[in-house]
């Protein structure tokens, strides 16, 4: 019987959901990330919503992520609404925006390809590794990455009601995640065909959209935006030898190795369209354009966490499948093209160096990057055999499959197998301690998620850092000890810490977080 095109999609779908509905309020793996934003952000944009919920007032302190992600604060607050307060219904949106860009990348790769080659990138991009943590992460990067691809997808269209919904979602997404504006590019080469005709409806939809979110959200809280962007602002570092610095340091490559199949792959692609790319189709050029452009701006940025790269996932996924079925075309580039070599070699010598930096005890890349030594060495195998793979179809098909189950599906495995649940034991240990206490701290927001105790996040020099033991009334401290950066409320608020002591120590993220306790009188 041969499949139809529902038939993909309903495939999809549950292949999407089925790997990530299992134990989903386990903790993402230690190793996953070197920031803790892929653990306790969920609390922070999820803050609002719960104080909401459970205490009648969204506004309980400065922080307010109705003003900051208005669409993705509403949300939240809709899940909790029907489903009440927890880590499971924090990470729904993850689920939802997971199932929304395989179906997406499913149709925007159907425009030039059949149904088998747009399924098959399409289950890539869902069952890469990355994306299968970060999608079903309750957190803005994969709900941003979603209604980014809605825009592209919906910019192919010949519509105007399509094309209007693809500027609305242009916007959205950047009203989640600001760092969306580079879908423009991508955007700019869908619109190319119609035109005139094309981009009327689509500027009507972002100009709309923009003005709404102007008049609504940000002019009565501009006072507020301000204030967080200037501390964002304060991250980044624009002098021009910083910004050559992060370009040259840029992670790319040492992010994605966690995946390294559909990395090499899609390395190869990118590479091989810079070389030539008038061999690219309309739809390989959105996808080349989509990563190259992504890579670039992020490359800017200092501070930049493996979830903002979420959005380059579905690129690079689709131009790894579609590299298997080039594999002549790159046989051909891989003997010829010297900008294919560059390509080639360098995420090999960042790779290496990685390696000589682990063998010789440099101690230069931080464990906490959570490189893989089997991925590192499965990615180095595919880059030397790479010279004479090419030259069997059959060869480099086999490889890809054996290095995919070998990386990704043996990293999933491993961390579907041996599950932690540090998140929800502490919540509950922290329910029991405090009960109708007030706990402070970067995580408080997180491990409150599964109890009924009142969080205040404390960011010193962000948000409620202005006092916040004589405003909020706080009985708890949760103070994060980590090597590449923790929580010094010692240093930050000497006299209001000797007040309080230690009760217990937790472990999260291999990390140690220590419970303090006002001391009684």
């Amino acid at each position: 019987m041969k499949l139809k095109t529902w038939h993909f999609i309903f495939l999809l779908a549950l292949i999407t959901l089925g790997f990530r509905i299992f134990q989903l309020s386990a903790d993402p793996p230690s190793n996953f990330s070197w920031s803790g934003g892929e653990f306790a952000d969920e609390g922070y944009w999820s803050h609002n919503a719960r104080n909401s919920v459970l205490f009648g007032n969204a506004l309980q302190d400065e922080w307010d992520a109705r003003v900051v992600s208005p669409i993705f604060a509403a949300w939240q607050w809709f899940s909790f609404y029907l489903f009440g307060v927890g880590l499971v219904q924090v990470r729904i949106i993850g689920i939802v925006s997971s199932i929304l860009i395989s179906i997406t990348i499913f149709f925007l790769m159907k425009k030039q390809f059949d149904d088998q080659i747009s399924f098959f990138c399409a289950a890539l991009v869902s069952l890469c590794y990355p994306m299968l943590v970060l999608g079903r992460q309750g957190l803005l990067d994969p709900f941003a990455a979603a209604l980014a691809c809605l825009a592209i997808l919906f910019a192919t269209s010949e519509s105007p009601l399509v094309l209007f919904l693809s500027g609305v979602f242009l916007v959205a997404a950047c009203i989640t995640k600001y760092l969306m504006i580079f879908v423009v590019v991508p955007i700019f080469i869908s619109l190319q065909p119609g035109a005139g005709k094309k981009w009327l409806p689509f500027l009507i939809g972002a100009v709309l959209s923009i003005s709404t979110w102007l008049f609504a959200d940000y002019v009565p809280n501009h006072h507020l935006i301000a204030s967080y962007g200037s501390y964002y602002s304060s991250q980044q570092s624009w002098q021009l030898t910083a910004v050559v610095k992060n370009i040259v340091l840029q992670p790319f490559y040492l992010y994605f190795i966690k995946t390294p199949a559909i990395l090499f792959f899609g390395n190869l692609m990118l590479w091989y369209f810079l070389a030539d790319r008038d061999r690219a189709n309309t739809a390989e050029k959105v996808l080349w354009y989509w990563l190259i452009c992504g890579i670039i701006v992020f490359a800017l940025w200092r501070y930049r966490p493996i979830r903002y790269y979420t959005s380059l996932i579905p690129p690079l996924g689709c131009l790894a499948g579609l590299a298997l079925i080039r594999t002549r075309e790159l046989s051909e580039a891989i003997r010829r093209r010297p900008v294919v070599w560059i390509g080639l070699a360098i995420p090999a010598l960042q790779i290496l160096f990685v390696l000589a930096d682990r063998a010789l005890q440099w101690n230069l890349v931080p464990v906490q990057l959570g490189i893989q030594t089997l991925d590192a060495v499965l990615f180095l195998l595919l880059t030397i055999s790479a010279f004479f793979l090419f030259r069997k179809p059959v060869s480099v098909f086999f490889a890809f499959f054996l290095v995919f189950l070998a990386g990704d599906m043996w990293n999933f495995v491993n961390w579907q197998i041996h599950p932690e649940y540090q998140a929800v034991t502490i919540s509950s240990d922290l329910q029991k301690r405090i009960g109708n206490g007030v706990v402070a701290g970067q995580w408080a927001p997180e491990l409150c998620l599964e109890n009924r105790v009142r969080a205040v996040p404390v960011w010193y020099g962000f948000v409620n850092s202005k006092s916040p033991f004589q405003r909020y009334g706080i009985s708890h401290l949760l103070v994060w000890r980590y090597a590449l950066g923790g929580e010094k409320f010692e240093e930050w608020y000497p006299e209001d810490f000797k007040n309080f002591e230690p009760v217990t120590r937790y472990t999260i993220k291999d990390s140690e977080l220590i419970l303090y306790e006002r001391r009684k009188r």
